[in-house]
């Protein structure tokens, strides 16, 4: 080999090395939120809280209520590695896993009402409904975030 193409040979390898080194490291998982919310619902005088504005025609068209009344919120983030969040009624919800494969389990009084696992989309409301509590039909809407 020439010492012309010895050079052309390593500038060659230093560029591949520079390409390699300039090229973007995959992206982390951008951190991700979920938003929890405790939901009492009923019949009666239509009355819809505002923080609830974006999921009320939801509840009204499956659920038949027409009083939306927010009693809670907070948030996890996710990944959760079993993060709990204590509520308003004695509702706590439990949270492990990713937006892909998150396990969520609802407790009221120390019992579970509510446990499921599911693939979280931005702007689809997960909602788990259907335990009493006082001022209706509880609920616990979550949304990614």
């Amino acid at each position: 080999m020439t010492s012309a193409q010895t050079r052309r040979t390593g500038i060659a390898a230093l560029l591949a090395v520079a390409a390699l080194l300039a090229w973007p490291a995959p992206a982390a998982h951008a951190a991700q939120t979920v938003q929890i919310r405790l939901v009492a619902a009923s019949a009666g005088a239509e009355k819809v809280d505002a923080a609830l504005r974006d999921v009320a025609p939801l509840l009204k068209r499956n659920l038949n209520v027409t009083q939306i009344q927010l009693l809670d919120s907070g948030s996890v983030r996710l990944p959760s590695a079993g993060d709990v969040l204590a509520m308003k009624a004695g509702v706590t919800v439990r949270c492990n896993g990713s937006a892909d494969r998150l396990a969520i389990t609802v407790e009221s009084g120390g019992r579970v009402v509510a446990q499921t696992q599911v693939a979280m989309r931005a702007g689809i409301p997960l909602i788990l409904s259907g335990f009493p509590g006082s001022g209706g039909t509880m609920m616990v809407i979550v949304q990614l975030k």
